[in-house]
């Protein structure tokens, strides 16, 4: 069965017969993104780009809350 696997998580899932990810529990679970799907997919699987400014929006507030409590 061809598989998709995912430029965020690094995970690979299942294609169904229809193209779409088949997400087993266990990929849900570790997903990066999982507030963040679209129609019970991923949105990294249709819009990598999207989940790309995702992560780096997420990333940034962890790292001012660092950088001000280096001062």
């Amino acid at each position: 069965m061809p598989s998709w696997t995912c430029k965020i998580c690094d995970q690979a899932v299942e294609l169904g017969g229809d193209d779409r990810p088949r997400w087993p529990v266990m990929a849900y679970e570790n997903c990066k993104l999982q507030h963040h799907y679209v129609n019970n997919t991923c949105i990294a699987y249709a819009h990598l780009e999207v989940a790309k400014e995702l992560m780096m929006m997420a990333a940034k507030p962890l790292q001012s809350r660092w950088e001000s409590s280096c001062q």
